[in-house]
């Protein structure tokens, strides 16, 4: 493999690595940003429930927001952990993936088309 090669596989992933990393905290951040959006709705309904001002005729309303609101928050935690979960087997796979064509390329000494493709399209 010629140095002209090597380094335009690594510009390459470079890029493609600042780009997996950036959408890695957007997801994140996203999921992190609705757990909080969600619990801060049970927070704020249990403010609600507390300070009303007709405690008797709207009581029922307040605690079966508040439960819709817990069941909500549940749902997506266990939404955002199955995302997680999902995110890190694709990309443990992609690693497995990628390793073998990386040493593919290792023990070529020219870079031919396929491989090229190959790259591109693990990166894809």
């Amino acid at each position: 493999m010629t140095q002209q090669n090597k380094d335009r596989i690594f510009s390459i992933l470079k890029k493609i690595k600042r780009k997996r990393n950036g959408s890695r905290f957007l997801f994140i951040s996203m999921s992190l940003i609705s757990i909080i959006i969600s619990a801060s709705s049970i927070i704020l309904n249990l403010y609600a429930i507390r300070y009303n001002v007709l405690p008797v005729q709207t009581m029922s309303l307040f605690v079966a927001i508040a439960v819709i609101s817990s069941v909500i928050t549940f749902l997506v935690t266990i939404q955002s952990f199955f995302n997680i979960t999902e995110s890190k087997n694709k990309l443990e796979q992609s690693v497995e993936k990628r390793t073998e064509l990386k040493n593919k390329i290792e023990e070529s000494k020219e870079v031919n088309e396929s491989l090229v493709n190959e790259l591109f399209d693990t990166y894809v």
